[in-house]
């Protein structure tokens, strides 16, 4: 469907609107004026009846019966399309057109009488026929003409028909016609005078100012802002299009603060790649060569019990300096997963089993709530394994020792997507430490490291997972992973 602009689209119905508005008019109109129109002309032929029939009346009494001279003269007045005197039955006696006198025009007579005889009423009204209306009235014999009429008295002796043409009347219709269309013409150039700028200044200049902004904004200029055009309708799409750009500015924005973090981190893994490699090999031949002097002196008798105790300390503090270097090159040169479907639910039972014995020591409740219709995994079970592991002792650890002791691990799925979770009674983990809780070297802990929850979420990632904090600020912090599931990666 091809596209318009508003006039266009507008401007046909109003015309249209306009001319079937005049239309009505004029057709209403004229039938109105067509009903007065005849109406008074069967009036006037009513009235013109009445008069010439007492005036011939009046002829006749006078000794002058020739009336074929006052009908003609009738026939030439204005509006007058014939005049005629009639018998009674229907015979022409006279007319203002001289051919049809002996011509019967017994369909100008209203009635019949018992007899056969063509009369007419005297309440009969004009009657219009064919454009005429036909105005009759009976001439009857009073007492005054039965000195030259031998017939009974009030017998009709003759009828006086008088024909008013009603086209002459009806000729001021076409004016009408004719005005009616100019006026039809003056409202619609009224209506398209004030209609055209209205609609300029109201709806298309305003939607044309928004169709720049919204340019604008695709080639993305974020503070631009449409102006009000006053009316409660643009205004409203005004609105919600300044607020659109508002909450698409601070998309941007937050989408550029993630980018800021995320280079940030990668700049940390860097820092820490090459502060873990120098450490490894600065230190681990060097803590190996003094554990083991330290562990073969702890065994020689001569010493002291307190003595030995001291060097059994020492050995415990060098194992905890190469397990940190070791997580150090855990987080900055993983080790690639082996991918493949595994089953998640199966691994929570493996890491439950591993850890229950710190957990019963400790006096943890772990309660579990995994889902029965799970898809496979694609990862790597041992590392994610690892990572529940980790989550599991970071859960325990957070866990006062007079609080309510409990953690709830739990599965499920979310479209292709399986994933565990892992929540505990304990305070939670402030808000504004939640952006940091996954950088490395951030910890709460008074002997850890800051590196479990960041090597966690990089083993994730290198799964094609995501680790996440579900709950910031609020009590018993929730920590959920996901990874693919089989239907995922094979699609």
């Amino acid at each position: 469907m091809g596209q318009t602009t508003i006039l266009r689209r507008l401007l046909p119905r109003v015309a249209g609107a306009v001319a079937l508005l005049t239309a009505a008019v004029t057709v209403a109109g004229a039938a109105f004026m067509r009903r007065a129109v005849i109406e008074q002309a069967q009036v006037r032929a009513e009235r013109m009846a009445w008069v010439e029939r007492e005036a011939l009346e009046e002829a006749m009494l006078a000794n002058n019966p020739d009336v074929a001279p006052h009908i003609a003269t009738l026939g030439q007045y204005p509006g007058v399309a014939n005049a005629r005197l009639l018998a009674p039955d229907g015979r022409i006696r006279a007319s203002s057109t001289p051919g049809e006198v002996g011509a019967y025009a017994r369909d100008h007579l209203a009635q019949v009488d018992p007899r056969g005889d063509y009369l007419a009423n005297e309440s009969q009204p004009a009657i219009l026929r064919a454009g005429v209306i036909h105005a009759s009235k009976p001439l009857r014999n009073a007492r005054e003409c039965q000195t030259c009429h031998d017939a009974p008295a009030s017998s009709v002796l003759g009828v006086l028909d008088i024909d008013v043409a009603v086209n002459p009347h009806l000729l001021g219709l076409t004016a009408f016609g004719s005005l009616s269309v100019l006026l039809g013409s003056l409202y619609l150039l009224a209506v398209l005078a004030i209609a055209v700028p209205t609609l300029g200044s109201a709806v298309v200049r305003p939607m044309r100012s928004l169709i720049g902004a919204f340019k604008k904004v695709e080639g993305g200029d974020l503070s631009v802002r449409a102006a009000p055009a006053g009316t409660q309708e643009v205004d409203g799409v005004v609105a919600g299009f300044n607020g659109m750009v508002e909450r698409l500015r601070h998309a941007h924005q937050a989408e550029q603060e993630a980018h800021r973090l995320e280079m940030e981190r990668a700049e940390q893994l860097a820092a820490v790649g090459q502060l873990a490699a120098g450490l490894a090999h600065e230190f681990r031949n060097p803590l190996s060569s003094v554990k083991a002097v330290i562990e073969v002196l702890a065994e020689e008798s001569e010493l002291g019990r307190d003595r030995q105790s001291v060097l059994r300390d020492a050995a415990g503090e060098l194992d905890r300096i190469d397990g940190i270097v070791k997580d150090l090159l855990s987080y900055a040169r993983p080790k690639a997963p082996v991918v493949a479907p595994f089953d998640l639910n199966t691994v929570v039972h493996e890491t439950l089993t591993l850890t229950q014995a710190q957990a019963v020591a400790s006096g943890i409740d772990v309660r579990t709530g995994l889902s029965t219709d799970l898809p496979p995994a694609v990862g790597d079970a041992d590392m994610t394994r690892q990572v529940l592991v980790n989550l599991l002792l970071n859960a325990q650890q957070a866990i006062a020792p007079s609080a309510e002791r409990q953690v709830h691990v739990s599965t499920g799925r979310n479209g292709h997507q399986v994933w565990c979770r892992v929540r505990d009674s304990g305070p939670g983990v402030p808000e504004t430490h939640a952006q940091t809780i996954f950088q490395p070297f951030v910890t709460s802990k008074p002997r850890g490291t800051g590196l479990g929850l960041s090597i966690s979420r990089r083993v994730i990632e290198l799964q094609g997972g995501h680790l996440r904090l579900d709950n910031p600020g609020q009590p018993g912090a929730s920590f959920t992973f996901s990874l693919p599931g089989e239907a995922a990666q094979v699609s």
